[in-house]
């Protein structure tokens, strides 16, 4: 990563996690982190919103290479139903690129298109439902 990339990177996540951004984003926010062996792998971030008439919003989600398919992203987005949950949220969306590969994974999850840039789920239950969360 070049210094200019670290510094943009550092500046988003500032913005972030001081409310600034997004601004339809209710200031109620978390990230979640996947580490194995003392190393990041995957993380999530996500926050209440008034987007597009939903409660929640993921702002952020990645999984490394190397450790797509073995169930990370999963227990991420449990964690994150879970956490949503505990904030009354009922809905949820993600902005995605329309070429982005990575809709399948939302879809299989339930998700909706809403339009070609964002899926979304009006009931987080089915998204528990899928991803066999204890409540």
């Amino acid at each position: 990563m070049t210094e200019v990339e670290h510094t943009n990177r550092v500046s988003q996540w500032t913005t972030y996690f001081n409310g600034e951004t997004p601004v339809s984003a209710r200031p109620e926010r978390v990230v979640f982190k996947a580490i194995k062996e003392d190393k990041i792998v995957g993380l999530i971030a996500g926050h209440l919103t008034n987007r597009y008439a939903k409660d929640a919003e993921i702002q952020k989600f990645y999984v490394l290479k190397d450790e797509q398919r073995k169930g990370v992203g999963t227990e991420l987005l449990k964690n994150l139903v879970v956490w949503l949950s505990r904030h009354r949220a009922k809905s949820l969306c993600v902005g995605i690129d329309q070429e982005n590969l990575y809709q399948k994974f939302y879809l299989k999850y339930g998700g909706l298109h809403l339009n070609p840039h964002w899926i979304y789920w009006d009931d987080l239950e089915e998204i528990e439902q899928r991803l066999e969360v204890l409540k």
